[in-house]
């Protein structure tokens, strides 16, 4: 389902639900463990639930209290385990 081991890289199957991407991730940037996501910073998040791998279709940004919309500000309740810089 997911490739995770050492190429910084991941891949997606599965039926997402709404609110994340559809596409497989592209093999852009290189994704980064979640425990080093800067604050402040417009971020493209990878979530895994039991669906398998998704990543969100919009941008967030990292808090004190945790994640929220980037464009919003609204709080976005998800445990990601990986990011890389938001391309828009």
């Amino acid at each position: 389902m997911a490739d995770l081991a050492g190429s910084g890289r991941l891949s997606m199957a599965g039926k997402p639900p709404d609110g994340f991407s559809t596409s497989i991730f592209d093999p852009g940037p290189m994704w980064q463990p979640i425990s080093g996501a800067p604050f402040g910073r417009e971020l493209e998040l990878a979530v895994i639930d039991g669906d398998g791998i998704h990543t969100l279709v919009f941008p967030c940004r990292r808090t004190l209290t945790g994640w929220m919309r980037a464009g919003t500000k609204e709080r976005v309740d998800v445990s990601p385990t990986h990011w890389r810089h938001w391309i828009a």
